[in-house]
């Protein structure tokens, strides 16, 4: 699967195949290529703020290689993977700070 429609995957997902999850229409996941890097980031644009999370980058691919099938893990369950990962962080850091 190309990068391009991991992301329209993701996008599915978040927002619903037929838009339907309005609640999550401040969330986005973005691909961008810069020559022959290819990235996919998590951007969150809220009233107040915004943030962008590049979540995987081919330039630093860190998903497992997989001997038996010649490939890295599928990238679609990797990025789900990471921004489990992210918001997981994210909840630890908000409890050393409210609390």
């Amino acid at each position: 699967m190309k990068t391009e429609e991991v992301v329209d995957r993701l996008m599915d997902r978040l927002w619903g195949k037929n838009t339907e999850k309005e609640h999550n229409f401040s969330h986005s996941f973005i691909y961008s290529k810069a020559g022959y890097i290819e990235s996919i980031s998590l951007q969150i644009n809220e009233e107040n703020y915004s943030a962008n999370i590049q979540l995987w980058d081919s330039e630093n691919d860190d998903r497992e290689w997989i001997e038996s099938i010649n490939d890295y893990d599928d990238l679609f369950y990797h990025i789900l993977w990471k921004y489990e990962k992210v918001i997981s962080s994210l909840l630890e850091i908000k409890k050393d700070l409210i609390t």
